[in-house]
C-alpha cells in the first residue's frame, strides 16, 4: 500500500524527475443489493508515485491523490425495466443532477446536448469522473489529465460520454464544496484543453471517450 505523506519540495523535485505513476483500484458490490443504484458501479482509485530510483529514507510508494468514478449502466438498466431516472436519484443529489443534463427525464434516452457530443458512437453507457483530486497543486497541472486519459482507457468500453462536473484538482482547505468563482474558470478552461465541452447551459462537462483515447 502506498504511503500517505506530506509531498514537500524534495518529493516533488523527485517526482518531476522521474514521473512513474500508478493507480489502485477497488470495486465494492454487494450480493443482496436490490436498490436500484445496483446499476451503477463505483470504482475508488488511489494514484500513487512509485520511487523506482530508489532514492534513500524515501517510501517505495507515495500517495499522491484519489479518484472516484461512477459507470452508470444504462443498457443494462434499460433491458431490466428499471428507471434510469430511480437509478440516479436514490444514489446522490450530484449523480442525478448530471443525469437531468444529459438524459430526457425519466427516461433512459439520451437529450439532444448529449446527442451532439456523443455524434456517431453507438454505445450505450455512462462514465462519471466523481472525483479527481492530486494531493500536490506543483505536479497537478501535469498529472490531471494524464489520469482521465486513463480513466478512458480502462474503464470507458462501450461509454458514449465521459462526463464531470469541473473542480479544482487539489483539495480545498475549506472543504471540497467551496471553490471561487476563478477557480471554477480555471478548472474548466483546464479540462476543455482535452476535449470536454459544456453540455448546453449546465454544469456539467463531457467528451467522447474517444476523444480522450486517441490523445
Amino acid at each position: 500500500m502506498a504511503d500517505k505523506i506530506n509531498i514537500d519540495q524534495r518529493i516533488t523535485e523527485l517526482i518531476r524527475e522521474e514521473p512513474h505513476f500508478g493507480i489502485k483500484w477497488t470495486l465494492d458490490r454487494s450480493l443482496e443489493d436490490d436498490e436500484p443504484s445496483r446499476f451503477l458501479l463505483m470504482f475508488n482509485g488511489t494514484v500513487f508515485w512509485s520511487n523506482v530510483g530508489q532514492t534513500p529514507d524515501i517510501p517505495e510508494e507515495i500517495e499522491v491523490g484519489s479518484i472516484e468514478v461512477i459507470r452508470v449502466q444504462r443498457l443494462r438498466a434499460e433491458l431490466a425495466g428499471q428507471s434510469l431516472f430511480e437509478v440516479c436519484d436514490c444514489y446522490s443529489q450530484a449523480i442525478y443532477d448530471v443525469y437531468s443534463d444529459l438524459f430526457e427525464e425519466p427516461e433512459c434516452e439520451w437529450n439532444a446536448a448529449a446527442e451532439q457530443l456523443i455524434k456517431d458512437s453507438t454505445a450505450n453507457d455512462l462514465l462519471i469522473i466523481q472525483n479527481l483530486t492530486v494531493y500536490s497543486p506543483l505536479i497537478a497541472e501535469d498529472l490531471g489529465h494524464r489520469l482521465v486519459i486513463e480513466i478512458a482507457k480502462t474503464f470507458s468500453d462501450d461509454c458514449a460520454l465521459i462526463a464531470m462536473v469541473p473542480w479544482p484538482l487539489r483539495p480545498n482547505p475549506k472543504g471540497l464544496e467551496v471553490a471561487t468563482e476563478v477557480e471554477l474558470l480555471q478548472a474548466r478552461v483546464y479540462w476543455s484543453r482535452i476535449g470536454f465541452e459544456r453540455v448546453a447551459d449546465s454544469h456539467c462537462w463531457a467528451v467522447n471517450p474517444e476523444v480522450l483515447i486517441s490523445r
